[in-house]
């Protein structure tokens, strides 16, 4: 739906490029966003997850196995969209914010991009 607009579209497509540039075509990423799915297919880029992100269905115990397989990878890069995203249903996390406090130990936020946040593995 955000993607109607021609200055949202833009934007994204600015995201995407960066993430081309910081990634390579050969690693798995995790891109934390309601958009993830769009994100992974206009890098080409692959998840790091079987499924996509989609905060509306996951339970608590899912975002736990989620930051688990993000700390084992250690991958060099994770991104976050800086946009508040509500998970809701019954057994679930309220805020995106679960992820990104559970990362802080070994990722460090670098910068920003248009609509996801950029996390780099600390040295």
């Amino acid at each position: 739906r955000f993607l109607i607009d021609s200055n949202s579209y833009t934007r994204f497509l600015e995201d995407v490029n960066n993430i081309r540039s910081l990634t390579s075509s050969t690693d798995s990423l995790a891109i934390i966003s309601k958009i993830d799915t769009l994100y992974y297919v206009a890098s080409e880029r692959k998840s790091l997850f079987n499924n996509s992100f989609y905060p509306h269905t996951f339970t608590q115990k899912e975002v736990q196995e989620i930051l688990k397989s993000i700390l084992s990878a250690e991958m060099e890069y994770l991104f976050i969209d800086n946009r508040r995203v509500k998970i809701y249903n019954n057994m679930v996390v309220d805020y995106i914010d679960v992820v990104v406090e559970g990362v802080m130990d070994k990722y460090e936020r670098v910068g920003s991009l248009n609509y996801v946040d950029i996390y780099r593995l600390r040295s």
